[in-house]
């Protein structure tokens, strides 16, 4: 079985998809899966995966979107029953990992066995765009800090996000991602790791590891 399951739920962004998994192809580690889940059932998506090549193993599942509650929700939950790996962690369609992300995530849970869940450092940079076309380029930075601790992300004094953010996998169904919110979501699901495993349990990556570009309309 793969070390890390990587999951993806992605919604009608075909032309996003494209640099996440080329990143995925790029990793030095190929000790993974990658389950995607294809949000809407949108054919040009599942045209992109199946022509694609892939070097990794990987589970492709359509999913109907959802009238009650948020469908991003409900895919992540169904990447993590689905999910083999002993470590699992969540990347957006419009977002990269670094090529060492696998191999730096795998040496970091062997390294710290007391670590149950984590969050790396991200590269960060936020464009504004105006009809498509950007307008203004953003200035690069890394967030959270090396030092940041859980009470600070608690606090709002650094940045939760959900890609790159990994946790052991404990085949707990309870453990999962609130569908009943649009908005905090990942917050709330780190509260839940927190409940789960306790403050003690969770640890900064200080490597550099996700690269997330946003954009703005202006």
């Amino acid at each position: 079985m793969p070390k890390v399951s990587i999951i993806t739920v992605t919604r009608l962004r075909p032309q996003l998809l494209v640099q996440a998994i080329a990143s995925l192809n790029a990793q030095s580690s190929q000790d993974f899966e990658w389950i995607v889940i294809n949000d809407g059932e949108d054919i040009a998506t599942k045209q992109l995966i199946s022509n694609s090549h892939l070097n990794f193993p990987h589970t492709y599942l359509d999913m109907l979107p959802s009238d009650n509650g948020f469908s991003l929700c409900y895919g992540r939950n169904r990447g993590v029953v689905m999910a083999q790996g002993d470590i699992v962690t969540y990347l957006d369609d419009d977002n990269t990992f670094k090529p060492n992300f696998v191999a730096e995530t795998i040496a970091f849970f062997e390294n710290h066995p007391q670590v149950n869940y984590t969050m790396p450092i991200q590269q960060r940079r936020r464009d504004v765009v105006q009809d498509g076309v950007v307008v203004k380029w953003g200035k690069e930075f890394f967030s959270p800090t090396s030092n940041c601790t859980v009470e600070d992300l608690i606090s709002h004094h650094e940045l939760i996000d959900s890609n790159g953010f990994a946790h052991r996998n404990t085949r707990d169904l309870s453990l999962g991602w609130n569908p009943n919110l649009k908005i905090y979501i990942d917050y709330e699901f780190l509260l839940k790791c927190i409940s789960h495993w306790g403050r003690e349990s969770f640890a900064i990556n200080p490597a550099i590891l996700v690269d997330i570009d946003e954009l703005w309309e202006k």
